[in-house]
């Protein structure tokens, strides 16, 4: 069964070949002005934990200098990352792993030069 590092390094890394926007796992470096997504896995708690269903919840941010944030390019990001978790599976050298998507939405913001928009993954490990 794959454990929690690698799986984290896996999503991670099949996120990051189809967005145009920055990847950071957990937080992203203070005033950060472009676009860029935050991975999370709000379930779990420790790095050596072996479990076999996991939550990951993707953040995709823009930051802008103006209001009114024009987000079609992360929506382009959003799509991506969608055909690329959703429904699919990964095998690797120490399992394998399917995911599907249980929740996508705008968060609205109350900074209008802030557009925000996340998705949540059900993560199934064997």
């Amino acid at each position: 069964m794959i454990a929690f590092g690698n799986l984290k390094k896996y999503i991670a890394s099949r996120i990051d070949v189809v967005v145009l926007s920055d990847v950071f796992t957990n937080k992203s470096p203070a005033n950060n002005f472009t676009n860029y997504i935050v991975i999370t896995f709000p379930s779990s708690s420790f790095d050596n934990i072996i479990q076999e269903n996991w939550m990951i919840q993707i953040d995709f941010w823009k930051k802008s200098d103006v209001d009114n944030v024009d987000s079609t390019d992360i929506q382009l990001d959003v799509e991506n990352v969608k055909s690329c978790l959703n429904n699919s599976y990964d095998t690797q050298i120490d399992g394998f792993y399917r995911c599907y998507i249980e929740f996508e939405s705008e968060i609205p913001d109350p900074d209008p030069s802030v557009y925000h928009y996340q998705q949540r993954y059900q993560v199934k490990v064997y």
